[in-house]
């Protein structure tokens, strides 16, 4: 029978599923149901046994979901939700919030395109802040970017679709170009360095695209 603490990353797994199907508000459910139960049994771990969890060589990430199609837009959103494996494991906790967290952003960021609600919006931005900030946390105390490859790639998805956001929703030009500049930053010292991403080359390409918001007419950088 799994455990307790294993149903929370299968709920956070079914909500991938929905998520699939475009069954946003479902998603969205399960993903927060996931995100407060392990909120609530997450205890603060120190950065040696993070660190040792981190430098683990079987990953808890399963992988990425299909993409789920939104509205067609001239600046790439990055739309695959995580799925993780669910045998919990203790060490992973800090990277497990991180996941959901990042699921639930992007739900709610692909339910604002959708015309939902503008609030989504608004969540969206949030939850990739504490995504982001949970990414930093684990990444600043990690030996090197090698030994988990997913910390990078969700680094990079998250400021990529942030870029999406405060174009499309805040009108931030600047901000937007800031965080596409440092997609194309991140993925070009990688490509030198010869890692490779699991995320599918096509996506990576298109979010590099993104950074051709320098070059708009409709918004012009003084």
């Amino acid at each position: 029978m799994p455990s307790r603490k294993s149903l929370y990353l299968e709920s956070n797994n079914f909500g991938s599923r929905m998520f699939e199907l475009g069954r946003l508000e479902e998603a969205k459910s399960h993903f927060q149901y996931a995100l407060d139960s392990l909120q609530n049994d997450i205890e603060p771990i120190d950065c040696q046994r993070r660190k040792h969890g981190l430098a683990e060589a079987t990953s808890p990430i399963q992988g990425w979901s299909r993409p789920m199609k939104s509205r067609e837009d001239h600046i790439f959103v990055y739309s695959r939700a995580i799925c993780l494996h669910t045998s919990f494991d203790d060490k992973y906790k800090g990277l497990y919030l991180c996941c959901v967290t990042y699921n639930l952003a992007l739900t709610h960021h692909l339910m604002a395109l959708k015309g939902a609600r503008s609030s989504d919006y608004v969540t969206s931005s949030d939850l990739y802040e504490d995504s982001m900030t949970m990414l930093e946390n684990l990444i600043k105390n990690a030996h090197s970017s090698d030994e988990h490859p997913y910390l990078t790639d969700l680094r990079v998805v998250i400021l990529n679709n942030a870029g999406h956001i405060y174009y499309t929703d805040r009108v931030n030009f600047k901000a937007a170009l800031q965080c596409f500049e440092a997609v194309c930053g991140i993925v070009s010292e990688l490509e030198i360095s010869g890692y490779r991403t699991a995320l599918p080359e096509e996506e990576v390409d298109l979010m590099m695209t993104n950074v051709l918001l320098r070059f708009s007419v409709s918004a012009p950088m003084a």
